[in-house]
């Protein structure tokens, strides 16, 4: 903005310059001399033989007068002019110096705000890696003594127990596995925020994946009492390069979700099928159809949301810390991946994973 105001000053000084110079050398700007006799600018000497012409009115060399003198109107002019430029050059100095030690107050303000940003921005950094080192701490040391639980009352319901006595500790069982699936999610994510995530791609059969991915889930939809249909595409390529880790993890999690709020009797359906191929990349899409309630409408925007749950109540009909769906598309992301979802209100949702594979050779 300075820069442009020196110029227009420049501009103006140089305008008026130009201008007073093209008035003062106007022709009909006249000289006097002691004679009285009118000289423009544009007559042209003439010398013939030692004399000089103006106008035609021939005189000597010698007697050419030397005292003309310009009249008063162009040197009014001129001092004009001159005080014109000067008292411009005067304001727009002295202006420049208040805009730049106002840019230097503002520059210094803008400093001090940016570092308390940076404070304040490494304040929130140090916290967050405290929280994530507290949860982590936690949720491991939790995670031990629950698995010691879980064994040995496994081995317990193995002993010579009543019915009754079997109620209970297949509650507890019950119970314990629950709780080390929250402590397991809740690794997960810490490990996710602190950035530790490591995508390692190597080469895996992706039928045997899909598999264990199944078997697993089968165990839990006959628990649920819940029909799991299962339809994979007959052109899939048995070997390919990819974080094998991380689908079957994706993969886990939407069945146990889509298992999780389907009613007893109902039916999930696992697809995966073979969108595109070629040379170097195989597409793949798997897909988990589900015959719940669907997602809410309040909760759609937020659905990948840490922690999101449609019901909020202490009293909701389906348990979870909401970190699963978060969970599967922060390992969607990480692996180059495309995760969402379709759903109608009370018709179910289904869950679409579409990866991007290479091929091995």
């Amino acid at each position: 903005m300075h820069n442009k105001e020196n110029q227009i000053a420049i501009y103006l000084c140089v305008s008026v310059f130009f201008t007073l110079i093209s008035f003062c050398t106007d022709p009909t700007i006249a000289i006097e001399c002691e004679r009285k006799i009118s000289i423009r600018e544009n007559s042209t000497p003439v010398n013939h033989e030692g004399n000089t012409t103006f106008a035609g009115i021939s005189y000597p060399s010698t007697k050419m007068q030397t005292n003309a003198r310009i009249s008063s109107t162009v040197v009014y002019a001129f001092i004009f002019a001159f005080c014109l430029m000067l008292v411009s050059l005067i304001y727009f100095l002295a202006k420049n110096k208040f805009f730049s030690e106002a840019l230097n107050q503002t520059e210094q303000k803008l400093k001090a705000k940016n570092d308390k940003l940076l404070r304040v921005q490494q304040n929130l950094e140090d916290a967050l890696s405290i929280k994530t080192h507290f949860l982590a701490t936690v949720s491991h040391e939790i995670r031990t003594p629950v698995n010691g639980i879980v064994g040995m009352n496994q081995l317990l319901l193995e002993t010579g127990l009543n019915e009754k006595q079997k109620d209970y500790a297949n509650i507890a069982n019950t119970c314990g596995y629950k709780l080390i699936e929250t402590v397991d999610a809740m690794l997960e994510y810490s490990s996710l925020q602190a950035g530790k995530l490591l995508i390692k791609e190597v080469d895996f059969d992706l039928r045997f994946v899909l598999n264990k991915t199944i078997q697993k889930a089968k165990k839990n939809a006959a628990k649920r009492k819940i029909k799991l249909e299962i339809e994979t595409s007959q052109f899939l390529p048995k070997r390919l390069i990819g974080d094998q880790h991380c689908i079957r993890q994706i993969l886990q999690k939407l069945l146990n979700n889509s298992l999780k709020f389907s009613k007893h009797g109902g039916t999930v359906t696992f697809r995966v099928t073979l969108l595109e191929s070629n040379s170097e990349y195989h597409t793949i899409r798997f897909e988990v159809e589900d015959s719940g309630p669907g997602i809410p409408d309040s909760l759609r925007d937020k659905i990948f949301t840490p922690f999101a749950q449609g019901d909020e109540s202490s009293t909701r009909e389906y348990e979870g810390l909401g970190l699963g769906l978060a969970i599967s598309k922060s390992m969607t992301s990480a692996i180059g991946g495309e995760l969402n979802f379709e759903s109608n209100r009370g018709k179910g949702v289904r869950f679409w994973l579409k990866v991007n594979l290479k091929n091995s050779n």
